[in-house]
């Protein structure tokens, strides 16, 4: 038998009752302080024989405790019980079928206390859950107070709960017929019990919350709020139950009381049914009683394996409402079993409790589990057997189980629902705009015959009204257009669609101001004025109060809730409010902010609502908005810190130094379960701000992302090898569609689902834009991860080169450039090769043309700084497309791309084009202003290793000297000899690039010549290189490594001093050994500093290259690196 407990106390919402595990459970030998009242005689007496009565006199006895034992004390919170008249004992034994009967035509609460004080020893496994479910339904009905009168919430409910009373008058004596009257009956419930929180046909879904407490036999509890996302009328609040009088309340704390208390007397007796039954009041109520909850645990552990579809959905269902996780054995075997039964046992209500319960348990499941249910509820809409209202609750169940549907699903989901739309009513449209928000983006948007459908049911719910402050369908209207924008998209909505989303904007935003988009002609200037006065936020702290104002008396009626889906919806439909109504609508939300207790979810998406639409709010807004993100940050998920730091930037907001560090503190919990995706996001964000996160929160980023990527890199191959060869079949299946005609309706398989899906299933694919994104996220806050996962990051983008149909040159750009960064930051530990980088720019990879201006020098400062180049025709290319891109270059990127040329020894290419040569002339006095002294003196390290023509050389000089002497008199006035020394060196290497560095007056002694003839140096060993390669056929490999000679005054033949490494990765001297010894007696005199003020500030300077380290094998990313 399984190990279950109990979990924590969970508070009762509604009715205004208290917690019913503060009643004291009846004890052996205690008695009631008043007696029980007269016995309700039956008004058809059975004779039994007399050994059957005194065998079914002792046998009760013996297990269930006197009627007479009923509680009659209430917790010292709950009001005292009226004074009750004394009792006798029953006068006669009922038998089971009569006694079922009897539970439900009771029609009140006092029947049913009658019936409970008469016949209360009777009660046996079955009528104890009866009896709940009776109460339960006794309490939802308005008449509870005694006058008889019940009226449930649906008519299929009613249908339902007829035709069990039917099945239940004609069933026999035994304890299977009994059993099987209670089972139509909690079918009854499952569905009716919608109404009441969660249910299937209504969809409402409530929130539960309470303490946590201490276990001992396994059942572990949530620990947090569960909430529905708004399915049926009220949509993720508490359901409105009725209110009971005061003489009532004591009479219903008695009943459940004395009911929970046998119940958890024969939980040892129970079956799979009496199990689903109590779970299920127990659910409907949220009654959180710790022994009967442990008791029904228990039963369903012993008899998992004889539940049916039915119970396992009540079972699963009950737990997620009460907010308890059982133990793993006991849900590993109940999920078992909903895999295992035959699909067509199941109903529309199964799936849909099963879709609601499993995300609220806060289970990880297998992504083959809601695979198959969804193929599951695929069946049934193929049938027409689902109710749309049903239907959207099974697809927002799929949505928060991780499942997007496919075309297949979907399209069965249009068919199914659309001409059934008109029986919704406003709660059930909005609950079905929820649905497709949390599902969206859609695969595919629904047909125009289903959205003109939509808008008649809209229409006929009277959604699309005119709006008026206090309007009841205000909060349905704003999740039916928040989850067509969020799922269809503006741009799939048709004409159909359009039409229902801008009759829905026009109900929804009062028209008491002309939209800020549209100004008169004769206004323009002063609207583009107040435009640019609005971004920066001066107009409307000028206007705030006038705004709020107007904003106030024009939507006096919109909750902040709804406001601020409006506005999310507004956003992703391009379309932006009225400005007074904008204003009103931020007034509210930040009302909201300010009480707490608002979802982090809602506070991100006001946010990224308010990003889109350009609108920057306050800085008063902006405080109460971080601090309930904050608030409800332990709770979130990664993503919601993740898009609000991204909204930010997008406003030009910075939040505060007291916001990061309770930031780092609350979301480096989430990083260990949050999806790469989720991540990469937060890292992205967090790089774009510059701030430094401590080490544990980097620690908990690559060790979340770095266990996926080596996943990627074990099961990738694999499954895009399957999803290949499902491709096909699909194709090959389409075509023979094509050709034969199909069968009107598809048999469903009853072997049911497949096997578990293996480790390559659970894996997360890495496309290359999100591996870029980690990747450059890393190197722009200087953050060096282990070497092995910059290993699979190496492998990762390898594989994804090879298989991705379409590269994204920004991608390749960034990752790149992060690439060097962080190769050069583990001192080149772990290295691509050539392999790597032609599998990006390859004859199969991207070519110069594709990438932009500044993505190109991206690109180039990280080729750079991996010390490896594409190949000589690939880098000729390269000059020619910085020569066309170089007029829209960014300072910054055309000196990066400048000094990366130089770097991978580009300068003949370069020098030998003229339109290189012209763009950059041309280019270089409108760049310089912006660069500064810094900059420029980079640029000239730059073009002096270039080798430009003459003329070129001079005319570039001239247009760098004003800068270049200004930054040498600074460094020179500065004082020390280090700065005259770095001040002299930038007039040397501008006296080189005008190509008179032997008649330069202020150049120290020997300094010159040892330049002149370091120059001469590299250009004999260039002609020697070029002899050899064109001797052996032109077959040598394309080189990259240090700068050019004549670079720098003291580091000018570092190129020389660089190793070679070939294909076989084999490190080679060079041969001219005379020079050699030049090159280490040059570099003996030279000093450190004046070496790194040659280098410049992205590190173009010709370092030594360190050697190719044994750990990094080259055939396992592709091949080796090759330098010059």
């Amino acid at each position: 038998m399984e190990a279950v407990g109990g979990t924590r106390q969970a508070h009762l919402q509604g009715r205004g009752t208290r917690p019913w595990a503060a009643l004291r459970a009846p004890r052996p030998g205690q008695r009631p302080r008043s007696a029980p009242t007269a016995a309700l005689t039956p008004s058809r007496p059975v004779a039994l024989e007399p050994q059957q009565q005194q065998q079914q006199q002792q046998q009760q006895q013996r297990d269930e405790p006197a009627a007479d034992e009923l509680p009659r004390q209430l917790a010292a919170d709950v009001a005292a019980a009226p004074p009750r008249a004394a009792a006798a004992p029953p006068s006669a034994v009922i038998d089971a079928p009569l006694l079922t009967r009897r539970i439900q035509r009771c029609a009140s609460l006092r029947e049913l206390d009658a019936l409970v004080r008469a016949h209360g020893r009777a009660f046996n496994r079955i009528h104890v859950p009866l009896a709940l479910l009776r109460l339960h339904r006794l309490l939802e009905s308005p008449g509870a107070g005694g006058n008889g009168c019940e009226s449930e919430h649906s008519p299929l409910l009613e249908r339902r709960q007829s035709n069990s009373e039917a099945s239940t008058s004609s069933s026999s004596s035994s304890s299977s017929s009994s059993s099987s009257s209670s089972s139509s009956l909690i079918r009854a419930g499952l569905n009716g019990g919608g109404s009441s929180g969660g249910g299937s046909s209504a969809g409402h879904h409530s929130s539960s919350s309470g303490t946590a407490g201490a276990t001992s036999n396994g059942v572990a509890s949530n620990g947090s709020t569960s909430s529905g996302g708004g399915g049926g009328g009220n949509g993720g609040s508490p359901p409105a139950q009725p209110q009971l009088a005061a003489s009532v309340l004591p009479l219903e704390g008695m009943l459940t009381g004395w009911l929970l208390a046998r119940a958890t007397a024969l939980a040892p007796d129970l079956d799979a049914q009496g199990a689903s039954n109590i779970l299920y009041v127990l659910g409907a109520r949220r009654l959180y009683h710790p022994a009967a909850v442990e008791g029904a645990c228990a039963a369903a552990a012993r008899n998992v394996d004889a539940m049916t579809p039915q119970h396992l959905s009540t079972a699963v269902w009950a737990l997620a409402r009460l907010g308890v996780v059982p133990a793993d054995g006991l849900m590993r075997r109940l999920m078992a079993n909903v895999l295992r039964a035959d699909p067509r046992a199941f109903a529309a209500a199964d799936y849909t409790m099963l879709l609601w319960g499993l995300p609220r348990l806060g289970l990880r499941l297998q992504r083959h589990a809601p695979r198959a249910l969804a193929a599951g509820t695929a069946r049934l809409l193929r049938a027409g057997r689902v109710p749309p209202a049903e239907a959207a609750a099974q697809l927002e169940g799929l949505a928060r189980c991780g499942v997007a549907p496919d075309g297949e699903w979907l399209a069965l989901f249009w068919a199914a629902t659309g001409p059934r739309l008109p029986e919704l009513d406003a709660g059930e449209l909005g609950g079905l705009g929820v649905a497709m928000g949390l599902a969206g983006p859609l695969a595919e948007p629904p047909p125009p015959a289903w959205l003109a459908a939509l808008e008649g049911a809209a229409e006929a719910a009277g959604l699309l009204d005119r709006w008026h402050p206090g309007s009841a369908s205000a909060e349905a209207r704003a999740r039916l257009l928040h989850g067509l924008s969020k799922g269809v998209g503006a741009a799939r909505l048709g004409e159909h669609g359009s039409a229902l989303v801008q009759r829905l904007m026009a109900a929804a935003v009062p028209a008491t101001a002309r939209p800020a988009d549209q100004p008169d002609g004769g206004q323009s200037w002063q609207h583009q004025q107040h435009q640019q006065q609005w971004s920066q936020g001066a107009w409307q702290q000028q206007q705030q109060q006038q705004q709020q104002q107007q904003g106030v008396d024009a939507a006096g009626g919109v909750s902040p809730g709804s406001a601020t889906q409006l506005l999310a919806a507004s956003a992703r439909l391009g379309s932006r409010p009225p400005r007074p109504w904008l204003s009103a609508v931020l007034a509210a939300a930040r009302a909201r902010f300010a009480a707490r207790g608002v979802p982090a979810q809602e506070v991100s998406e006001a946010l990224w609502a308010l990003g889109r639409l350009g609108v920057r709010p306050s800085h008063s807004w902006l405080a109460a908005a971080l601090a309930a993100l904050l608030a409800d940050l332990p709770g979130a998920e990664a993503s919601h810190l993740a898009q609000s730091l991204a909204a930010l930037q997008r406003l030009d907001c910075r939040p505060g130094p007291a916001f990061w560090p309770s930031a780092w503190r609350q979301s480096a919990p989430l990083l260990a379960a949050a999806e790469p995706p989720a991540a990469v996001r937060l890292l992205a964000a967090v790089a774009a701000f510059g701030e430094a996160p401590p080490a544990d929160w980097v620690g908990a980023v690559l060790s979340s992302t770095g266990q996926q990527l080596w996943l990627e890199v074990e099961h990738g191959p694999k499954r895009r090898a399957s999803q290949q060869e499902q491709q096909q079949q699909q194709q090959q299946q389409q075509q023979q569609r094509r050709r034969l005609r199909p069968p009107p309706t598809k048999q469903p398989d009853a072997a049911g689902p497949g096997p578990p899906a293996s480790e390559a299933d659970s894996a997360t694919p890495w496309p290359l834009r999100r591996l870029a994104s980690a990747v450059c996220s890393l190197a722009r806050l200087r953050i060096t991860p282990p070497p092995s996962w910059l290993r699979a990051a190496l492998l990762v983008a390898q594989q994804r080169a090879e298989c991705e149909a379409a590269l994204d040159p920004k991608a390749v750009a960034q990752l790149v450039w992060g690439t060097g960064h962080l190769s050069r930051a583990c001192d080149y530990a772990e290295r691509p090769g050539a392999v790597w980088v032609d599998a990006l720019l390859g004859p199969a990879g991207l070519a110069p043309g594709d990438f932009g201006p500044d993505a190109l020098a991206m690109l180039l400062t990280g080729l750079a700084k991996l010390r490896t180049s594409p190949g000589r025709a690939w880098m000729a290319a390269a000059v020619e497309r910085t020569a066309e891109c170089m007029p829209a270059m960014a300072p910054r990127s055309l000196r990066s791309a400048v000094c990366s040329l130089a770097t991978l020894r580009a300068a003949h290419s370069a020098a030998a084009s003229p339109a290189f040569v012209g763009s950059l002339l041309e280019a270089l006095p409108a760049a310089l202003p912006a660069l500064g002294g810094g900059g420029a003196a980079d640029l000239l390290v730059g073009l002096v290793a270039l080798r430009l023509p003459r003329d070129a050389a001079r005319r570039a000089a001239a247009a760098l000297a004003p800068h270049v002497e200004a930054a040498a008199r600074r460094a020179q006035a500065g004082g020390g000899g280090e700065d005259a020394e770095r001040g002299a060196r930038l007039l040397l290497q501008l006296a080189v690039l005008r190509g008179d560095e032997t008649h330069a007056p202020h150049a120290p002694a020997g300094l010159a010549r040892e330049l002149l003839l370091a120059r001469q140096a590299h250009l004999q060993r260039q002609l020697e290189q070029w002899s050899r390669a064109s001797s052996s056929g032109g077959g040598g490999s394309s080189s990259s490594g240090g700068s050019g000679g004549g670079s720098s005054g003291g580091s000018s033949g570092g190129g020389s001093s660089t190793r070679r490494v070939a294909s076989n990765g084999r490190a080679h001297a060079p041969r001219n050994g005379r020079h050699q010894e030049q090159q280490q007696q040059h570099q003996q005199q030279q000093r450190p500093e004046a070496a790194a003020q040659a280098a410049g500030a992205d590190g173009m300077a010709t370092a030594p290259a360190p050697e190719v380290p044994s750990n990094l094998a080259t055939a396992a990313v592709g091949g080796s690196a090759q330098e010059g």
